[in-house]
């Protein structure tokens, strides 16, 4: 105890941790000699989704991270056509191990255009929409890809 004392003053502790490194990789026990480090790659898992009834001009990428178990949807669209939960005018399917958990919407700024993300099947269609859409959007996978 009186090692404690020594070192403390008026609540602050005056003693200094040893710095550790990481590196990029998931090995080592935590020490400055064997770190861990964090991979935070990011993959592009585009080509899993299922991309279609877009405008030329249109971009939609999708990246996974496996460290964080995250995924990240950047685009751009313009829907060729929509219809209220018809299949046919779907924008995208998201695979099953890369889907958000939940039902969501994304809308124009004006708040006359819609999209809706379906949870049970991965689809996202426009709601009677032929509308121009862009965000980007990060979400945790409803499951983790191995």
């Amino acid at each position: 105890m009186s090692e404690i004392n020594a070192i403390a003053t008026n609540n602050y502790l005056l003693a200094t941790q040893q710095e550790v490194s990481h590196d990029n990789t998931l090995s080592g026990n935590g020490t400055s000699a064997s770190p861990l480090g964090v991979v935070t790659t990011w993959i592009n898992v585009t080509s899993a989704c299922d991309v279609r009834n877009i405008s030329n001009d249109s971009s939609m990428t999708f990246v996974y991270s496996p460290a964080l178990g995250l995924v990240n949807w950047t685009f751009k669209f313009k829907a060729n056509a929509g219809g209220t939960m018809n299949t046919a005018y779907r924008v995208c399917t998201i695979p099953a191990e890369y889907r958000p958990y939940s039902k969501f919407e994304i809308a124009t700024p004006d708040g006359n255009n819609f999209c809706d993300y379906f949870p049970e099947n991965g689809y996202v269609i426009p709601r009677n929409s032929t509308g121009y859409f862009s965000n980007s959007m990060t979400w945790p996978v409803s499951s983790l890809v191995q």
